[in-house]
């Protein structure tokens, strides 16, 4: 854990670091925790359904099944930033916030990428049934795992790239929004280490 650089100039943080717990920040806070409440129970539901329910063992569900799992993850997230503004800290630091989000930003990206899984395997099944039917008669189970190793790989890889900017800016302070677990400078974007350019950064640029 790294402690937050107090000579940070960063008007966000100049304006709420000694201000105690904050109507500014705690409103935004709980209106986000109570969507994502609405958003665990659903996708907690989905989860229940799909394993309590035989018929629902194609790839179709097990993908659905990814997605809500990692989304419950992600939505559990929020209540850090809950915890921090509603303590009165209201800042922590960059590294202190991704370290004890960590399973937060691995599910949020491992969603990400299920997401696609999901897409593809639509896609192979409205272009070419028989075949996608006779995928899954014969190595369905292989099948299923290929597109779960994908979404792993993904979520480690992107987990990896936030930390690595997290060592690199330890001391930046934060408000443990998730959004905020992707940036340098509270409230400040910084593209090369937001993840949804990780891949672009990596090998396209």
């Amino acid at each position: 854990m790294a402690s937050i650089n107090i000579s940070s100039n960063n008007p966000l943080y100049l304006a709420f670091r000694s201000a105690g717990p904050s109507a500014d920040l705690i409103v935004p806070a709980v209106a986000l925790n109570l969507l994502t409440l609405v958003g665990i129970m659903l996708n907690g539901a989905v989860l229940v359904v799909t394993v309590k329910s035989n018929s629902l063992r194609g790839s179709a569900n097990f993908l659905m099944a990814l997605i809500c799992l990692c989304e419950l993850f992600h939505q559990i997230g929020h209540t850090f930033f809950l915890f921090v503004v509603i303590s009165g800290i209201n800042f922590v630091s960059l590294l202190t916030a991704d370290l004890i989000m960590a399973p937060t930003i691995f599910a949020l990206n491992c969603g990400l990428m299920a997401m696609l899984c999901s897409a593809v395997d639509r896609l192979l099944s409205v272009i070419s049934p028989i075949k996608h039917m006779d995928i899954l008669l014969q190595f369905k189970y292989v099948y299923l795992f290929s597109y779960l190793l994908i979404c792993v790989i993904y979520g480690a890889f992107s987990l990896n790239y936030v930390l690595a900017n997290a060592f690199e800016n330890a001391g930046n302070p934060t408000t443990a929004f998730v959004g905020e677990s992707f940036r340098s400078p509270v409230g400040k974007p910084t593209d090369e280490h937001t993840t949804n350019t990780v891949i672009n950064h990596h090998f396209i640029d």
